[in-house]
């Protein structure tokens, strides 16, 4: 298992090195409904940073792997009453779209004293299918983030639109640039974080200036 996880993991950093030019990019192995021993694996092999996107299995996880210094990620959709239990456990969270969510995670933060740093999520093409809040709402929403005390807003997260051609997933990653740049001209400093890409595209989504990136089946395997 290790060779697999090795190869692919060769294979991934040097897309992604050949994309971005040298430029740092964090990949963020998306773990969900993976093993145990895979994660642990990979993490030997210098990966740090895992994604999950249910909340029980996560959880799970990290007990298991508490002895490793792992950052975790949660990647899955946001439910406000499930907030108490991801704030303070994971390093980054990806998917945050809504106001009371913001403020829910800063009440759970504040009790907690800790500062939780997240991701607005925006659904680029206004898809029904898809969370997220609209590029149109997006500067209201992080103009009430900045207001936080508890919550730092670290960037923002993509997920296109699917497409079978390179030039339309080029266009939309382009698109999320262009946003994320605009936003982050309008906030403080640590503003830096432009998650996008998947295991099928993370190598377009990294020639568009994304910083992390999320792979999950093409470095770890079939699920």
């Amino acid at each position: 298992m290790t060779g697999n996880l090795k190869a692919n993991l060769k294979e991934v950093q040097d897309s992604i090195e050949k994309e971005g030019s040298g430029r740092k990019v964090l990949l963020v192995a998306v773990s969900k409904k993976q093993p145990v021993k895979k994660i642990e694996e990979l993490f030997r092999l210098g990966v740090q940073d895992f994604g999950e996107n249910y909340l029980q299995e996560a959880l799970e996880k990290q007990e298991q792997l508490q002895e490793l210094a792992i950052r975790w990620h949660f990647i899955g959709t946001l439910q406000t009453k499930k907030i108490k239990d991801i704030v303070g456990r994971f390093h980054l969270i990806h998917t945050v779209a809504r106001s009371t969510e913001l403020e829910k995670i800063e009440r759970v933060a504040k009790s907690i004293d800790c500062i939780q740093d997240v991701l607005i999520q925006v659904n680029i093409a206004n898809e029904e299918s898809k969370n997220g809040v609209r590029p149109n709402d997006l500067h209201e929403l992080l103009e009430r983030g900045s207001l936080l005390k508890q919550v730092r807003i670290r960037g923002l997260m993509f997920f296109p639109p699917a497409s079978d051609s390179e030039e339309s997933s080029l266009r939309w990653f382009g698109k999320a640039q262009q946003c994320f740049l605009a936003a982050q001209k309008k906030q403080a400093p640590e503003f830096d974080t432009l998650s996008m890409g998947t295991s099928g595209d993370f190598h377009l989504a990294v020639r568009q200036g994304a910083t992390h990136v999320r792979v999950g089946e093409r470095l770890l395997g079939p699920r």
